[in-house]
């Protein structure tokens, strides 16, 4: 409902426009009068009517004055002036002021309803649209922890990699993290918690489930930037943002900082809310779009559960460090790298030597033996996944592998077991690579002959004759990745294998794949392959 006010100092016309019009019908539902421009103001301010009619000459203050200072403190009332013809000119000035049209003297009551109508249908306009702006920032506001759980799960599970993309819902959701920083993940397994799923009623499990979150997101924030997301039951995802230059000033590093907070989460939830939390702790990413390896990682990590049981940290090739630090995540995961390049002899042959180090380990005793078997095989299950489309029969048949791992009576028969999986990825690879189309074909042969060069995804478009956004779609259909990641990956393979063998500085290595900037080289060397070029020519 609509209030109006009234200012006019004749009161023989001040009540004529209060009784000439039926302003109830006009959906005006309460109105007060004013005799002079200063009471006007007066009840205006305490009034707050959404529409003002008034007389411009007027005692103590005129309608010009007071259509300034009512646009000012209270900029959504609107003022229709009621005017002679000599005082025209001097009320249009005001026109900026808030007042939206004028009436002269002496008033036609038909122009006077005609003007009012109109200009509450403007106010009642403005009104609606505040109404829907402020109703639905209030569901966008309640809706915010689900849209950043939302957006934060496609980040973590690798379905959103654009930056642009990934800039706007940042600065959407207010996450307060930016787009390139030092990230990583933390992977939270509840080990027991049959009282809170297991008999708990709905609501109890609801309560738990806010409480560990907002326990956890406390920890986070007293350390780094973050936050913390239910991944699924009784699983949870941390997302950590170190500030370098932080790190820096306090001579520390993310695996320090890390090794705290998980410590530390570990010990407040078996402390305040008495349960055991097993956690996976990922590779650490420079950027959001990255942020996938990391979870990615940290989820590898938490398979070690299994074997080292529950309420452990499991940090980088913890597995490793409890048997004098033989192996490395890095060496399994290289194995993957070798069999996307196609090389299956040298695949085999670093099983083979990974596997034959276990031999000369006394401390290497069987569980620990198939732990290591049982690791190579879910890192080239997880690779199978995602280098190549596998039908659900060959996709059972490899599960059931495992069990003949885990059971496996000798390390020759894990051995087996692990030889026949890489071979068989290998295979479909190459069948997959055969059945490619013609243009995806083109494009990869583009990339192996220039890759060398300074190239864009408009030139590939150029070469193969069609339009840039159709290459990426059916680049990335046919392929599960985009065109400028297997440009990256391609550079890094060749990388790693000018490193392996040759003896070129790193420098000239990096200027060998297309990357005049070392550093730059070196920080995308260490996201696919674990680890820095140096570490990985001594390793």
């Amino acid at each position: 409902m609509l209030r109006m006010l009234i200012a006019e100092d004749d009161r023989i016309i001040l009540d004529g426009l209060s009784n000439c019009v039926d302003w109830h019908k006009l959906g005006i539902t309460d109105i007060q009068t004013a005799r002079n421009g200063k009471q006007a103001l007066e009840t205006a301010l305490h009034f707050n009517p959404h529409l003002i009619l008034s007389d411009i000459v007027m005692p103590k203050m005129d309608g010009v004055e007071l259509a300034n200072i009512i646009s000012k403190k209270l900029p959504q009332c609107k003022m229709i002036f009621i005017t002679g013809h000599w005082e025209l000119e001097y009320c249009k000035s005001a026109f900026k002021n808030g007042v939206v049209d004028y009436i002269l003297k002496p008033v036609d009551i038909e122009e006077l309803e005609n003007t009012v109508r109109k200009t509450l249908k403007d106010i009642q306009t403005k009104i609606s649209m505040d109404d829907f702006l402020k109703g639905t920032e209030i569901k966008l506001q309640q809706a915010m922890p689900l849209l950043k759980a939302k957006f934060f799960t496609s980040l973590l599970n690798g379905k959103i990699t654009d930056e642009k993309y990934i800039s706007e819902r940042l600065s959407l959701l207010e996450t307060g993290l930016p787009l390139k920083g030092i990230y990583e993940v933390l992977s939270i397994y509840i080990d027991d918690d049959s009282d809170f799923y297991g008999t708990g009623t709905a609501l109890k499990k609801g309560l738990f489930e806010v409480a560990l979150s907002d326990k956890i997101s406390e920890i986070i924030a007293r350390h780094c930037s973050g936050l913390c997301i239910e991944a699924q039951e009784r699983q949870y995802s941390c997302i950590l943002c170190f500030n370098e230059d932080i790190l820096d000033e306090q001579d520390l590093t993310p695996e320090n900082v890390i090794s705290d907070i998980a410590q530390e989460i570990q010990d407040t939830l078996l402390q305040q809310l008495g349960i055991s939390v097993t956690i996976g702790v990922g590779q650490w990413v420079y950027s959001l779009q990255a942020l996938h390896q990391s979870a990615r990682s940290a989820e590898q990590r938490m398979h070690q559960r299994f074997y080292a049981g529950p309420g452990h940290i499991l940090l980088a090739d913890r597995a490793t460090q409890q048997q004098d630090g033989a192996f490395s995540y890095h060496e399994i995961q290289k194995i993957t790298d070798l069999l996307q390049a196609s090389d299956i002899n040298y695949a085999v042959t670093s099983i083979n030597n990974l596997l034959d180090r276990l031999k000369t380990q006394d401390s290497a005793n069987m569980g620990y033996s198939l732990g290591i078997c049982a690791q190579i095989y879910a890192v080239l299950m997880g690779s199978m996944l995602e280098m190549t489309n596998f039908d659900s029969g060959i996709l059972t048949e490899k599960c059931t592998d495992f069990n003949r791992i885990l059971h496996a009576q000798t390390l020759d028969g894990a051995r087996e077991t692990l030889v026949e999986l890489c071979t068989c990825i290998h295979n479909r690879l190459k069948e997959s690579r055969e059945t490619e189309s013609e243009t995806i074909v083109r494009i990869k042969k583009f990339v192996k002959n220039n890759y060398k060069e300074k190239i864009s995804v408009a030139q590939i478009a150029d070469h193969v004759y069609l339009s840039l956004s159709y290459i990426c779609l059916l680049f990335k259909q046919e392929t599960g990745t985009t065109i400028n990641q297997y440009i990256t990956d391609l550079r890094i393979r060749e990388s790693a294998r000018l490193i392996r063998e040759t003896d070129l500085r790193m420098i000239d290595i990096s200027m060998e794949v297309g990357y005049n900037d070392e550093k730059y080289w070196a920080r995308l060397f260490k996201n696919k392959m674990g680890m820095n070029p140096s570490e990985y020519k001594i390793k």
